[in-house]
């Protein structure tokens, strides 16, 4: 409990500094990334759910309730919320403060016999 709640407050701190240096902040009810919007730089998210469907070329920094990704992350994630799902691509570290964390990354080979193999 002590470790979320110092991770919550040093982000907390920090932020006015890193907003300073952002490219890309969003905040609202609902922030969607659409599946042909590509997001280049950071991404700084203050929402009550995040869905990302496009391409981010950099990290997610923020706080959700819920999480959707099914896009593409190049970057990290920095995120704390109640649930984050992944079945998208996250390319570097998932940092992530939270009661749900699901993580189903995409498949890229599944093998159904010796000689069989299906790619999606």
């Amino acid at each position: 409990m002590r470790r979320k709640l110092f991770i919550a407050v040093t982000i907390l701190l920090l932020m006015p500094t890193i907003i300073v240096n952002a490219r890309d902040v969003r905040s609202g009810d609902i922030c969607e990334i659409p599946e042909d919007e590509i997001v280049n730089g950071p991404l700084f998210v203050f929402c009550e759910e995040l869905i990302i469907h496009g391409t981010v070329h950099g990290d997610v920094i923020g706080a959700n309730i819920r999480t959707s990704i099914d896009g593409i992350v190049d970057g990290s994630l920095y995120l704390l919320g109640g649930q984050l799902d992944i079945t998208g691509v996250v390319r570097q570290d998932v940092h992530y403060g939270g009661a749900v964390l699901r993580i189903n990354p995409p498949v890229e080979d599944t093998l159904v016999s010796d000689e069989h193999i299906l790619r999606s």
